[in-house]
């Protein structure tokens, strides 16, 4: 049975609550950290630290004024690997909260206070059978639309516009829910049965060996390590080391701003020197790590290829202790790839580090210090 007893048909300006459905967004603050399924990882296009970053708007306008009004509020799940959905979970956008103690009434109280007086994306009212049978609320908070749409999934998992309390089953309806599930699930499985028996047909698996044909470090990438001459790549780390030790950039210390208009100096030159295999720039519009250059806002540690294919090139560029790398940072959107344009200075000894003289067994570049992974300082 539902009951919707006092639901609001609409959203208004006032407030009596902590939150203010009328008030401004807030940005990233400090706050409680949010219960991670598993490490937060680079995946669905987007970097660590924009999911991160997208955590940090959930906790500013969700969860912290939230926490004023309920201080007993639990975070039972936040961000999940992708492994285990595509949602917005995986986004970094999603909890799912309950309250100590509570009971039906009061977890409808705390959804109806997140649907008047706070800003969110989507709020679902969870009934479920199974587990400890407590009922738990999804909120959700994206950077990219804010649609305020709230919903109620019953015990049978149906949804429902707008928040209800709902009872549980009786044992006649709840005989009849299992069936009608148990028939619903025979049908999911025999699709996907389907579904990847013809996905069997149409690509199937190509089974690779482990010796792996490589390039030349200025050629193509090499077969079966994705572009940009895979993961820990000797050459490219000598490559990146090389102009570093060039620029001999004084980071540390420096103001932010200045560490991440060094660390892109030396990442522009980078994607420049592999131009001719299409390494590139990356758009990253927010988050840590970014800088302003020629109309675009890039990333100052990351180089990008034209499929979306991105590598980490400098450990430590968010405190200015600059060390060369090549890290292997997974695929994102193909549109945030910028070709490799010029850096426009006066030809500097970084263009001594021919990438045509690089090879894994490369001693260096002008000025490398054969051990020493830190940067000069002048």
């Amino acid at each position: 049975m539902l009951e919707n007893p006092t639901e609001r048909e609409e959203r208004t300006g006032e407030t009596d609550g902590d939150g203010g459905s009328g008030g401004s967004l807030a940005g990233p603050a400090a706050a409680p950290p949010i219960a991670p399924t598993g490490p937060i990882i680079a995946q669905l296009g987007l970097l660590e630290d924009d999911i991160v970053y997208r955590l940090a708007l959930l906790v500013a306008n969700v969860l912290e004024p939230l926490r004023k009004r309920y201080p007993n509020i639990v975070v039972k799940s936040g961000f999940r690997q992708a492994n285990s959905g595509i949602g917005q979970h995986e986004l970094g956008e999603a909890v799912d909260i309950q309250i100590k103690n509570q009971t039906p009434g009061l977890i409808y109280e705390v959804a109806c206070y997140i649907r008047d007086y706070l800003h969110f994306d989507q709020l679902v009212l969870n009934y479920s059978n199974v587990g400890d049978k407590q009922p738990w609320i999804h909120v959700s908070f994206s950077p990219r639309a804010l649609r305020y749409q709230a919903t109620t999934k019953d015990f049978s998992d149906k949804f429902h516009d707008g928040l209800w309390l709902v009872e549980p089953f009786n044992t006649t309806e709840a005989a009849s829910a299992l069936r009608e599930q148990q028939e619903l699930d025979k049908k999911i499985i025999a699709e996907l049965t389907v579904m990847n028996a013809r996905q069997q047909r149409l690509a199937p698996t190509t089974n690779i060996g482990d010796e792996i044909a490589g390039t030349a470090p200025g050629g193509t990438h090499e077969q079966g390590s994705g572009t940009g001459g895979g993961d820990n790549n000797p050459a490219r780390i000598a490559l990146v080391r090389c102009i570093i030790n060039a620029m001999g950039f004084r980071a540390e210390g420096a103001p932010y701003s200045e560490i991440q208009r060094m660390a892109l100096e030396i990442t522009k030159r980078v994607a420049w020197m592999l131009r001719d295999i299409q390494c590139g720039l990356l758009i990253k519009e927010g988050g840590e790590n970014i800088y302003e250059w020629n109309g675009y806002s890039l990333s100052s540690q990351r180089v990008c290829f034209p499929d979306g294919q991105i590598y980490d090139i400098l450990g430590g560029a968010s405190v200015g202790k600059f060390s060369p790398t090549w890290q292997d940072n997974g695929m994102v959107d193909p549109g945030r790839y910028v070709p490799a344009m010029d850096p426009e200075d006066d030809g500097g000894s970084w263009t001594q580090c021919d990438v045509g003289n690089l090879n894994d067994s490369i001693g260096g570049g002008p000025g490398r210090p054969e051990d020493d992974d830190e940067p000069p300082t002048r």
